[in-house]
């Protein structure tokens, strides 16, 4: 560790934090994972005092526990459940009373001007009491309601930035998985990119799970392509996650140190108090819900979809049964206000539930009336008891009935648009707008209510085929998704969008190429029908950019996509492709794509059949055009839907056509910049191939995908690789002398090692080439060492059957 020491003494140190740092005593601040389970065993041992104590939901209740991969959505299903924007008031409880060894060693190095910078995912104030009492200068910045510095090295004092905000200044909290979902700004993320690579990088109490959130989440992988070479991870047992082990793969020197915190950082902080103090516990988040004051009942619409979300549909049905009972008892004379407001509010989240559950039917009709039913059942019940409630009593009373009103009339507008009453749906809408008239705009559920309202009315006006005032509604409705930090929601309203768009294009199109809608007078006019096809794309782009405004660029770029797709004659596939490659030369992927998504929208399914799709080749390596941003969800559905197909087409034994389908899979993927499902398909499509005794063409795509790949899909590609030579050498293409050493080559190849599974086949594969070059005493060996890992698996038959057969 001394090399550590001083290169951190010479150089000065950026500091990555997270939660594992404020755990020690005397913080004792929960980790994340923590906290998430007090919640969760607050709200269970409350609701159990108001359920029966003898019944299978009960137990359902009571066994529930919180699995690791739900704490993401966990905030987001307690938020809009009953917390709404009192939630962050809960987070409150993450900061500790005093700072623990591990501030202190921070500070001290601090202090001495070793560390430089410290940029923490913490809510917590101890980093500032600490660097405040060792009398450190600091000066502390939150992303979500502050520029960035205009320079990296601050020279009045050590700048504190804490991306996901501080406990006190609520506003600035950045909790929720849709708000970190929506990425650090633009600016900070340059601004931490070039700061952190000024200063070699230690990272510490932090696991690195937020880096999945988000393409580069931190700037970490735009530090080191800047100049960070050396980071150092700490990690309590010496395992980090796999995107942690591909970032510290593109510095010149990553290392993962296996050590404590605090211990790891007293090492180098000579100044820091290492006197072990009496544990002082955290609040309890108890008294949070003491302040709440809620019916526990709400809570049970928290825990059923927490079930739901964890596979276990048939307790969440059974809790949500249990708790629609509740809400349906006959009304008690000496009821309150806020308890018939509860009823109601229980029930009409149990009809916006029912809509969620609608995906997941099986197409089955009457399956899917069934659930409708309950959606209309359940939300009329709610505005009726919503609509006997006496006079608010408060502010915040008045506030919460017209969030609950609004947001059951949009969720019936959404049943109502599904069953084709597009006038009930349209009274509804009205009715909502009402109600959110004079709730404050910058509220975070007022703006999520706004929201879902603005894409009832785009789903309206999609309905009576009035696509402009439709795409107008889905792009104002993705826009407030976007600032309320609802991702997801984002991402299903610009795909609403996006096909409206389609639908516009294709109907203002069809009038211009008829000539119903272009200008006459236009003296280009007549000059021949390719002439004249162009003119009128012209006008209508024109058109198109003075009618929409502020918006018609945008849309007149998707209008000239569609448009130059859907020229070819009779829109057949195979015509486009020939006028494409006429025109192009060399295929144009974006293009090409693009025509297969227009084409999937133009026929308002996203099913293909083989002939459908045309032969795009991957990209021989370096950097893929990218889609229009109004297109690239829908061809991110297209590219997920021609995988599927291709699987099916695999499965039926057509290998050489599934081959051709998981590559325009993956070029559909590589698109819309997935690279990682591109990887995939593409592993996919050189299986399929050498399945049909195409190696060639498998060749070629190994070179196409091995200039793109890095991380955990290198080893694949190592592997696919090894399996063509096994294949060219049986053929006699290659002799097994040749295979065999470049299949040792590939076995030598660093990454495997991480891959056992993987390292294995590649072994399988020089098994088989050392039988062609009668090396059977290693063989065996190489059989033997795969045996070991395949163990279990599918593979143990075959490979027993071979080490059987070398024994004969």
């Amino acid at each position: 560790m001394d090399d550590l020491g001083d290169r951190w003494r010479n150089e000065g140190l950026s500091v990555l934090v997270g939660a594992g740092l404020s755990m020690a005593p005397p913080s004792n601040v929960p980790s994340w994972m923590g906290f998430n389970e007090q919640l969760l065993t607050e709200m269970k041992s409350r609701l159990l005092t108001v359920l029966p104590t003898s019944n299978e939901v009960h137990e359902d209740v009571a066994r529930l526990a919180l699995a690791r991969d739900t704490v993401t959505g966990f905030s987001e299903i307690v938020s809009d459940a009953f917390a709404r924007d009192y939630w962050f008031d809960a987070l409150r409880h993450l900061d500790g009373e005093l700072p623990n060894a591990g501030h202190w060693a921070l500070a001290d190095l601090a202090r001495r001007g070793t560390v430089r910078l410290i940029v923490t995912t913490n809510f917590d104030t101890l980093i500032e009491r600490a660097l405040g009492a060792a009398g450190v200068d600091h000066r502390v910045l939150v992303p979500k309601n502050s520029a960035p510095p205009k320079i990296v090295d601050d020279p009045s004092g050590l700048l504190v930035v804490k991306v996901h905000g501080s406990v006190e200044r609520s506003a600035s909290l950045v909790d929720l998985a849709r708000q970190k979902a929506s990425g650090i700004d633009v600016s900070w993320k340059s601004w931490l990119s070039r700061s952190l690579c000024r200063h070699p990088l230690l990272v510490a109490g932090f696991s690195g799970y937020d880096l999945t959130l988000g393409r580069d989440y931190l700037g970490l992988e735009a530090a080191l392509a800047q100049g960070l070479s050396h980071v150092t991870w700490l990690s309590r047992d010496g395992h980090v996650l796999e995107n942690v082990s591909r970032l510290l793969a593109l510095a010149k020197e990553g290392r993962v140190v296996a050590a404590d915190l605090p211990d790891f950082l007293l090492r180098f902080a000579d100044g820091a108090p290492r006197s072990r103090v009496p544990v002082i516990q955290s609040p309890s988040v108890a008294s949070w819900f003491d302040g709440s004051n809620l019916d526990p009942i709400l809570y049970g619409v928290a825990l059923a979809r927490i079930m739901r979300v964890q596979g276990d549909t048939n307790a969440s049905q059974r809790l949500r049964a249990m708790l629609r009972r509740h809400a349906l008892r006959v009304p008690q004379e000496a009821e309150t206000g806020a308890e018939l407001a509860t009823r109601a509010a229980v029930l009409a989240q149990m009809g916006a539930d029912a809509l969620g559950d609608l995906p997941d039917v099986v197409a089955d009709d009457e399956a899917i009336a069934a659930v409708l039913r309950t959606a209309f059942e359940d939300l009329n019940n709610s505005l009726q008891l919503q609509s006997v409630l006496p006079e608010e009593s408060s502010e915040k009373e008045r506030l919460e009935r017209r969030l609950n009103l609004s947001g059951t009339l949009v969720n019936l507008g959404r049943a109502r648009v599904l069953v084709g009453d597009l006038a009930g749906a349209e009274v509804a809408a009205g009715i909502a707008r009402t109600a959110l008239v004079a709730v404050d705009h910058g509220a975070g559920a007022a703006m999520a209510r706004r929201a879902q309202l603005r894409l009832l009315n785009g789903l309206v006006s999609a309905g009576r085929r009035d696509w402009r005032r439709a795409a107008l509604a889905f792009l104002e409705s993705r826009s407030l998704f976007v600032e309320y930090g609802d991702l997801l929601a984002a991402d299903g309203a610009h795909t609403q969008y996006a096909n409206a768009l389609a639908k516009l294009g294709l109907e203002r199109y069809s009038a211009w190429l008829n000539g119903t809608a272009s200008d006459p007078s236009d003296p280009r006019i007549d000059g021949g029908p390719e002439t004249n096809r162009t003119i009128r794309i012209e006008q209508l782009m024109e058109h198109v950019q003075v009618e929409l405004e502020g918006d018609g660029a945008l849309l007149a770029q998707v209008l000239w996509e569609v448009c130059a797709c859907a020229e070819a004659p009779n829109g057949r596939l195979s015509r486009q492709m020939g006028d494409l490659r006429r025109k192009h030369g060399p295929p144009d992927l974006a293009a090409l794509f693009v025509v297969v998504c227009v084409e999937a929208l133009f026929g308002g399914r996203l099913a293909f059949s083989v002939s459908e799709i045309p032969d795009i080749p991957l990209p021989p390596g370096g950097p893929v055009p990218h889609l229009h941003p109004c297109i690239v969800d829908v061809a991110a559905e297209v590219a997920r839907r021609i995988a599927q197909t291709g699987k099916e087409i695999h499965r039926s034994g057509d290998f050489g056509s599934a081959g051709r389908l998981f590559t325009v899979a993956s070029v559909g993927f590589a698109l819309v910049n997935d690279i990682s499902e591109s990887a995939r398909a593409g592993i996919y499509a050189v299986d399929s191939h050498v399945r049909a005794g195409d190696v060639e063409r498998a060749v070629s795509l190994l070179d196409a995908l091995e200039a793109s790949a890095f991380g955990s899909h290198v080893p694949p590609i190592i592997a696919r690789r090894a399996l063509v030579l096994e294949q060219r050498a049986l053929a006699g293409d290659v002799h097994p002398r040749e295979a065999q050493r470049e299949i040792e080559r590939l076995l030598a190849h660093p990454s495997l090692a991480d891959s056992p599974l993987d390292s294995a086949v590649v072994k399988l594969r020089l098994a088989t080439v050392l039988t062609e070059a009668v090396d059977l005493g290693r063989r065996s060996a190489l059989l033997h060492e795969a045996l070991l890992v395949f163990d279990g698996t599918e593979w143990e038959q075959p490979v027993r059957a071979a080490i059987d057969e070398l024994r004969l």
